[in-house]
């Protein structure tokens, strides 16, 4: 059968699923940080790289094949099934056919000119092109008839054009026993990138609001890393200097998929961002704070304990209460002041947005800071534990917001060294 130009052969060999599959994507963002924490980001990459890595554990002439195709093809341009991207056919699909209609949605980024492999067990791979997809992405048409019969419910994979670019670790089991660790990098194509799938659950001022939370089955890392810089001659006393104006606040956890539409609503999330480079609202999600009744008139949001108020956050980087509300809805309150009042053993908190309900805000579900964020790397890896089941790792740090955009400062260092006066000679 034939193959996409180029391409040496389909990578037929399923993913043993004892071990999760393994997809990543990666931006790439230039970082101008100076000595207070606050930074400029520069995009660098207009679509990510991608790799897909996974376990092959297979015997007889599965083995035989694999052994053979890698050491003859292993540094040609390749496809490769996204095997957690499964879906089948509804409908057979005749020799020459070129509409294939299936019963889940191919990923949101596939891209008119991306490819497909069709399996179907005792018959070879077959390849194809995509040249539309329908709203829906459950009705593909191929840039070319297929070349065999596929009957309903054959596989149908999206299919990356991939090399192997590091050493393939096989192991040998027995004489017909072979287990390998594949991993795949995604060759980067003149196709424009897809427009990041799904839209923000919320927004404020025009920045989005990460609404969703990381999963407590695991632990949640909250480090606090606001280290001195120390001057040691290691003879005797050391000094030290606080770099920065505020604390590099940061929070870590697993974040639990259970279905692909939610895996696809992160990867939106991570494509609207383009890795580190974008910028968020997003909750604390530690330290619901205590609200309580006010002692005083005139104020809607009081703490109780004075901590709060005594170190207050930076207020260009913590800039909101989050409230969830009885009725499941969400508010933002952006905050003006937060002040102790130590003879009352409170902490009150004023906002530019007036509560907004009939009833207190220490009656809400829960109350928590919100502060701007990004995320603290560049690359997501998601481990399929199942066609459906996801996991991955999420790390935020917090970020100031005061700093001017890129293109000001580019234009007032430009009018500085034009105007700088000419060296002698």
């Amino acid at each position: 059968m034939s193959l996409p130009p180029g391409i040496a052969a389909i990578l037929p060999f399923r993913p043993n699923w004892r071990r999760p599959v393994e997809q990543g994507r990666e931006y790439l963002t230039d970082i101008l940080d100076s000595r207070d924490r606050t930074e400029q980001r520069r995009a660098l990459r207009s679509k990510p790289r991608a790799t897909l890595q996974y376990t092959i554990s297979l015997d007889r002439d599965d083995a035989l094949a694999a052994q053979q195709l890698l050491a003859t093809l292993q540094p040609r341009p390749l496809l490769a099934p996204l095997w957690p991207r499964i879906t089948r056919t509804t409908a057979t699909a005749g020799s020459g056919a070129t509409v294939l209609t299936l019963d889940r949605p191919f990923p949101p980024d596939t891209r008119v000119g991306d490819h497909l492999v069709l399996m179907n067990p005792g018959t070879e791979p077959e390849a194809a092109t995509i040249s539309a997809l329908s709203g829906d992405r459950k009705t593909i048409t191929l840039s070319q008839g297929l070349a065999a019969a596929w009957p309903a419910g054959c596989e149908v994979y999206p299919a990356w054009q991939v090399s192997i670019l590091q050493s393939v670790s096989a192991r040998r089991y027995t004489s017909a026993v072979l287990e390998a660790v594949l991993r795949l990098d995604r060759r980067v194509d003149a196709l424009p990138p897809a427009a990041p799938y799904g839209a923000p659950e919320a927004e404020v001022d025009g920045i989005e609001v990460l609404l969703r939370r990381v999963n407590w089955a695991a632990n949640v890392s909250t480090p606090f890393d606001w280290r001195p810089l120390v001057v040691d001659g290691t003879a005797g006393p050391f000094a030290t200097l606080v770099d920065g104006r505020f604390s590099p606040l940061a929070l870590s956890g697993e974040v639990a998929c259970g279905s692909r539409d939610e895996v696809d609503w992160w990867l939106g999330f991570f494509d609207r961002l383009r890795g580190r480079q974008g910028q968020f609202l997003t909750a604390s999600h530690v330290d619901p704070l205590p609200l309580q009744p006010p002692t005083v008139g005139g104020i809607d949001f009081e703490v109780a304990g004075t901590a709060l108020g005594r170190w207050a956050p930076y207020p260009s980087v913590v800039t909101h209460l989050q409230v969830r509300k009885p009725d499941g809805t969400i508010g933002h309150y952006r905050i003006y002041t937060i002040t102790p009042d130590f003879g009352a053993g409170v902490t009150r908190i004023t906002t530019i947005d007036p509560w907004d309900e009939s009833y207190g805000p220490w009656e809400a579900l829960s109350t928590w800071l919100v502060c701007n964020a990004r995320l603290v790397a560049d690359s997501i890896t998601l481990r399929w534990h199942t066609t459906e089941v996801a996991t991955f790792s999420l790390a935020l740090a917090a970020v100031d917001t005061t700093l001017p955009p890129i293109a000001m400062i580019s234009s007032v260092c430009i009018e500085v060294l034009a105007n700088a006066p000419e060296e002698e000679a």
